[in-house]
């Protein structure tokens, strides 16, 4: 009875926070979502590794990651010989925002706009500063409206040797080489937060595709 109690736990924790969420009005934008994308072929490349696409993930042949070559705190960095992807992290200040809290508890727009974070509801404790893409002689600098109402990135978790971490970033190629996917999970209860992709294609920032309540 005991082992029983305890393996219930878990799930009891998880059914609490999606109630809590429940509770708190959720402004955030579905129009990047994955289930907006036409493209045929974007779709299949996606499917290889977002959570959002799980249930047309089946059978995907995985695609050729960048490798990691560093990351602490506030960046990550993946290179190899003609392609390196940087992404900078930044410090929220609460004080140089205007917050409107539901509940006089729950964050739900920063700045008059709703945005996306690490847990629904929590004030943000990082910014995404910059996401920088160089392949080969190109350098390719993603406009501030691509990140600017994404917030707490979580780059890696455990020891920052990339052998002993769990990253929740990664950099892929699709199988032509056109486009570039800089993908991030930036959750910390696993009942909320989100998953971005950004996209480069033609060595040119496309679009992103942002998703929630996996």
């Amino acid at each position: 009875m005991r082992t029983n109690f305890l393996l219930l736990i878990p799930l009891m924790l998880c059914l609490s926070a999606s109630a809590q969420n429940d509770d708190i009005p959720d402004y955030r934008s579905k129009k990047d979502f994955y289930k907006k994308i036409t493209d045929k072929d974007l779709r299949n490349d996606l499917a290889a590794f977002t959570l959002s696409s799980l249930d047309e993930a089946l059978a995907k042949e995985p695609l050729e990651a960048l490798p990691l070559v560093e990351y602490k705190n506030n960046f990550i960095r993946f290179a190899n010989t003609n392609t390196s992807v940087t992404i900078f992290a930044g410090v929220f200040d609460k004080a140089k925002q205007k917050l409107l809290f539901y509940d006089d508890k729950y964050l739900i727009k920063i700045d008059n706009k709703a945005f996306f974070s690490a847990k629904l509801g929590t004030v943000p404790q990082k910014t995404i500063q910059s996401v920088t893409a160089v392949i080969g002689s190109d350098t390719v600098h993603l406009p501030v409206a691509a990140f600017s109402d994404l917030y707490d990135p979580i780059f890696c978790k455990g020891n920052t040797s990339s052998n002993t971490s769990q990253c929740n970033t990664a950099v892929y190629f699709s199988a032509d080489k056109k486009r570039l996917y800089i993908y991030m999970r930036n959750s910390t209860d696993g009942s909320s937060g989100y998953e971005v992709t950004w996209i480069i294609q033609d060595k040119q920032y496309s679009k992103r595709v942002v998703d929630f309540g996996f």
